[in-house]
Order: structure tokens, then sequence, then C-alpha cells
């Protein structure tokens, strides 16, 4: 999955998001402080909390509820550099009219209780009569004290900081001094283990068992690979 990779304003481009080079950040050694130039809201690359791609299988934005959009694929220690990897797992195809798709980040505590996400229409190139129906996303929880409280299958976008009848996290845990994060900072939501995100393509999302209907024929991309399909934007 790729997005638009030049400076914003078409003239130029580096390997960071601003275009501009940055040769202090190729070596940039954690030391507790945040990275400013670029805004990363990250310490280093290794501290950088994870961004994630979803997808919702319906064409139009209004009738996607949150149980709808599941994340499939989780880019660990990103936003970082310009360009970021996500590995796809075998999704089905789309319906006719396209899929809305979704990407999401939640930063460490590298920043106050900002959470992004952004919206577009999507549609999965190279689906296979094998892929399996997407099951109805989960609410993650905290569970980086403990890793068998992580919901296991389809999980959806994290939500934090608004009303708890949304949230994934509760609003006050946030701010507790006894339920700090294990690197002692207050508890920052992110698409890494903290919520029991795994890193890479999102297997456990499937309804296995399902009845398969047969996917339409869909060109193949370079690089594409056996048993895995691609998302593009539309």
């Amino acid at each position: 999955m790729m997005f638009r990779t030049d400076a914003p304003d078409g003239t130029k481009t580096s390997d960071w998001a601003d275009g501009a080079p940055h040769p202090e950040l190729y070596h940039w050694i954690d030391n507790g402080k945040c990275v400013t130039s670029p805004n990363m809201h990250s310490t280093s690359e290794a501290d950088a909390s994870g961004t994630v791609l979803a997808i919702a299988y319906k064409s139009e934005v209004h009738d996607v509820q949150y149980e709808d959009l599941v994340v499939v694929s989780v880019a660990p220690n990103t936003p970082w550099k310009r360009i970021a990897k996500y590995e796809i797992p075998n999704l089905p195809a789309c319906p006719e009219d396209g899929c809305v798709c979704a990407w999401g980040w939640s930063p460490n505590w590298c920043a106050q209780d900002n959470l992004y996400m952004n919206g577009f229409k999507c549609k999965v190139i190279g689906a296979k009569n094998d892929a399996l129906p997407l099951g109805k996303a989960q609410k993650a929880v905290w569970c980086e004290d403990d890793s068998s409280k992580c919901v296991s299958g389809p999980k959806g976008l994290i939500i934090h900081s608004q009303n708890d009848d949304f949230n994934t996290v509760p609003e006050a845990d946030l701010h507790d001094l006894s339920k700090l994060q294990k690197d002692g900072h207050l508890r920052s939501p992110g698409y890494n283990m903290k919520m029991g995100f795994v890193p890479g393509a999102q297997h456990d999302i499937f309804v296995r068992g399902a009845a398969q209907s047969p996917a339409p024929r869909a060109n193949r991309i370079h690089g594409h690979r056996k048993h895995k399909s691609a998302m593009t934007t539309i």
C-alpha cells in the first residue's frame, strides 16, 4: 500500500515527510527527548507507536459503523521516514463501487492526547477466490500489563480522549498515576502490543468456515506475491 510520496508543494522529496534532509535523524539515538523537526511525536524510530490501515466493505462512508472498519495491517515503528510499508492479508474483493478505508495513528507520550485518522475510498487488487469475509471489528483494550487481556480476532481503530461510550481506553486511565505504562509515562494507547496489535498483516480478522463467493477477476500488480492481496486508493 502506498500513498503520495512527494513534498507538499510537489517540488522536492527526501527520506522525510517534510522534504527536508534531516541528516541527524539517520543516526538518532533515543535520548528521552521528543523529535520535533519534523514533529514525530516520538523519541526515536524504535519509540514510534505504529500506524495502521483499516477497511470497511461498504462503498458509502455514511453507512460505515465502528464495527465495519477492521484493521488489516500494522506498520510497526511508524510514522518515521516518508515511506512506510503495509503488509496486506488475503482480502476479499470490494463491492463494485469500492470500499472505505482509513489510515490510523495514535502517538506515544511525545504529544498531547492526539488521535489521527485519514479516511479514503479504496479497492482490493489481486483478490483471490478463497478469500474469506472479515469479522466485525471489536474494541481493542489495554493489555501491556497482561497479554491474556488482549483481544484476539478483528479489531477496530483506537479511540481515546473522547466520551467513554466510544473510548477503547477509559479516559480516567490516561491520567491515572497508578496506571502508568511500562516506560513510566502516562498511558498512550497505540497500534502496538500495548493494545494487542501484532506487527504486519492481521491474519486473525477472518470468519473461518464462512461460505466463499467467487471474487471478480482482478489485475495483478508488480511484486504481488502468492496468497496476498493489495490495496489502492480510488
